[in-house]
């Protein structure tokens, strides 16, 4: 079980099964989940939602899932999305990764693998916002005085 805030997670596949297993998985772990479909509901979801971890699948019906990563990445830059695929070949992933995925795994993947890297996902981009809050209280302002 995760400790602290309770991380919200978007899991995007268009194998409706494969979203519920994920989406069951992690809620067992802690985590508050939502599914979607298609890319258009994902992106929806995104833009008025507030996500920290995205799970999407490389093939959506209609769309790359780069096309997403790419559109989610413009509208909110600190979700941290881990790819996953049964196509994704080297030159696939390395355009995820320069798009800004923080992983990509391979399907079928190991349910146990997939919620390790979720939760050290989760664990980092937590780390940046407390890191990010330390810096705004620690800069000193023009004349050189700390502020609480």
């Amino acid at each position: 079980m995760l400790t602290g805030k309770v991380k919200r997670m978007l899991v995007v596949d268009n194998d409706k099964d494969a979203c519920q297993v994920i989406s069951d998985v992690l809620r067992k772990e802690g985590f508050k989940t939502n599914i979607a479909y298609d890319a258009r509901t994902a992106l929806a979801k995104i833009k008025r939602s507030q996500i920290d971890v995205m799970i999407l699948d490389y093939q959506l019906s209609g769309i790359s899932g780069l096309i997403v990563l790419k559109k989610a990445r413009q509208s909110k830059p600190s979700i941290k999305t881990i790819m996953i695929s049964g196509h994704g070949d080297y030159s696939t992933k390395l355009r995820a990764k320069k798009l800004g995925a923080y992983d990509f795994l391979d399907k079928p993947f190991d349910i146990n693998r997939l919620v390790t890297v979720v939760k050290r996902a989760s664990r980092q981009k937590q780390e940046k916002m407390v890191m990010a809050g330390m810096q705004k209280v620690s800069m000193p302002d023009r004349k050189g005085r700390v502020r609480a």
